[in-house]
């Protein structure tokens, strides 16, 4: 029981992590970022 529960609470931790992955990949702002470091 306390490997299957170690299992999922790891499951649940890489379901955060790519939900944190798709989160910033839609909604932050490359190009300014970029632009404002004067990276361009």
């Amino acid at each position: 029981m306390e490997r299957l529960g170690a299992v999922l609470g790891r499951i649940r931790e890489e379901r955060k992590v790519q939900r944190g992955r798709e989160l910033l990949r839609d909604r932050l702002n490359y190009r300014r970022i970029i632009q404002k470091l004067g990276l361009n």
